[in-house]
């Protein structure tokens, strides 16, 4: 490919974008009168920087700082593409905000528009034999094609800068996210320096989603502070819990325990920090089955936090993240069979279902707890708060299709006092448990437990305990409520009463 050719193909493709920031200004601007967005606003300024870029190779040939700077903008305008659809990704079908262009709203075009740069600009030079040899220390003459474009390119350049100066206005005046429709009646031009309050917020390189991660019995991570003291518990009790009895949980485990079920006749389930899955006979001293699930080839449920028996037989776990495991006991599968399971103990169990509870008003936070009701076969979860959300959300996963059903923050009953100045939030739900219907929710923030009604989503009873150090996990075995404690490196299972 000669430079005449190389240059007419360059100078078509920066009127290619000179076209869409046309169309962006003229018809979609001017005619159905939508505004830019203060993100819109930064996809076109890359695309103008493009084609200045497009043109300035043209007249002084391929410098290499020319071609990095279009390979820049290419790679950045495809993030600033992501970044401003990420938030709309996960809605339901055909909802987006403003208008759509091949079925794609207009937001999205720039991850394919500065896509297609970067593939183009390979080819270009990836076709073109002696590339560098077209670079000139001065100045080229352009031909009518390159003159005409830029002519374009300037007229739609103004159609931008009349249409930034009505939607937008005058520095220090700043685009915003949902701008009003554009008008070329002044009265109805909404000029604003309202964004610049953003650059006055705390930012993390994830912002919002950069918390940490929940407590765990032998790794305290979070940064919340913890009190055993009742009184200082939003909820004042109603019921009051003594430990009668206690049981070392002597067998043997690989990491310390993290949850404990009943399946309500020989056994109890045991899970570890370090993905032990445990069967123990009902006197915690003899293990039925034991297994090491491979967490890490799979969804990875990072450590497992809560467990329900769903049979006698079949079972669940689930991650902090909220990665969901369901085992039932097998003596049939071979160790080929479970080899992509599991690390140790081949022969043991069948994973059933594996995969994510996606939530939406729990999204931000993790849980560290898990029950089931037999009642509506479904699986509930409990958030922990963490230093950036604070909410005490119950969520509920129908076990037919493990999707979302509910999601619901309990309300008190009446009768029930709330202390001043206090909010549910401040629980901190370690273990949850269903039984004869409701639901039963340990908290290590305040030694009480919170008797839930999932049908009418209300608070009926609050229990208040002591002498329990680190509650992990909670279950029910006859009748007889027990709470999981790890203290000074030991397993301990108390059982309480009123």
């Amino acid at each position: 490919m000669n430079e005449k050719a190389f240059n007419n193909i360059l100078s078509l493709s920066a009127l290619a974008i000179v076209a869409v920031l046309g169309v962006a200004s003229f018809y979609l601007g001017f005619i159905d009168k939508e505004s830019p967005c203060i993100l819109c606003w930064a996809h076109r300024m890359l695309m103008i920087g493009t084609v200045m870029f497009a043109f300035m190779i043209v007249r002084y040939g391929p410098k290499p700082k020319y071609v990095g700077w279009i390979i820049f903008i290419g790679v950045f305008g495809m993030f600033a593409g992501f970044r401003h659809s990420s938030g709309s990704f996960a809605w339901d079908i055909h909802q987006g905000w403003w208008a759509e262009i091949l079925g794609a709203h207009t937001y999205t075009w720039p991850i394919v528009i500065q896509g297609v740069v970067l593939v183009f600009t390979a080819l270009l030079f990836w076709f073109t034999q002696n590339v560098y040899s077209f670079v000139s220390q001065s100045y080229k003459p352009l031909s009518q094609l390159t003159k005409t474009i830029m002519l374009i390119f300037m007229i739609v350049l103004g159609g931008n800068i009349v249409q930034a100066f009505m939607s937008t206005g005058l520095p220090p005046n700043m685009g915003v996210g949902n701008p009003a429709r554009l008008s070329f009646n002044p009265d109805y031009w909404y000029w604003t320096t309202d964004s610049w309050k953003r650059l006055s917020r705390p930012t993390a390189f994830r912002n919002a989603w950069d918390v940490e991660q929940p407590d765990l019995p032998s790794q305290p991570a979070t940064k919340l502070q913890f009190t055993l003291d009742s009184t200082q518990a939003p909820l004042i009790a109603t019921n009051k819990l003594v430990v009668h009895k206690q049981d070392m949980i002597e067998v043997p485990l690989n990491a310390p325990a993290t949850d404990i079920a009943f399946n309500g006749k020989d056994k109890y389930f045991i899970t570890t920090e370090k993905w032990g899955l445990y069967l123990v006979d009902s006197t915690l001293s003899e293990v039925k089955r034991f297994a090491v699930l491979d967490h890490l080839n799979g969804a990875n449920g990072r450590v497992p936090v809560g467990s329900a028996f769903f049979s006698e037989t079949e079972f669940g776990v689930l991650g902090w993240n909220k990665i969901f495991v369901f085992f039932k006991e097998d003596d049939t599968r071979t160790a080929k069979q479970n080899f992509p399971s599991f690390i140790e103990g081949l022969d043991q169990y069948t994973v059933t279902a594996r995969g994510a509870y996606n939530t939406v008003r729990a999204r931000m936070l993790h849980v560290l707890s898990m029950a089931y009701l037999p009642e509506n076969n479904s699986v509930y979860s409990a958030t922990v708060p963490n230093t950036k959300h604070k909410k005490l959300i119950i969520s509920r996963f129908d076990k037919k299709d493990n999707l979302l059903s509910e999601e619901f923050v309990p309300s008190v009953k009446e009768g029930i006092m709330m202390r001043k100045d206090t909010n549910l939030a401040d629980y901190y739900i370690t273990g949850l448990v269903a039984h004869e219907g409701a639901l039963y929710a340990v908290s290590k923030q305040f030694s009480q437990v919170l008797k839930i009604d999932p049908m009418s989503k209300q608070i009926t009873q609050v229990y208040e305990f002591s002498g329990i150090a680190n509650p992990q996990g909670i279950t029910f075995n006859n009748g007889i409520m027990q709470i999981l404690s790890y203290e000074q490196g030991k397993n301990i299972l108390y059982s309480l009463a009123e």
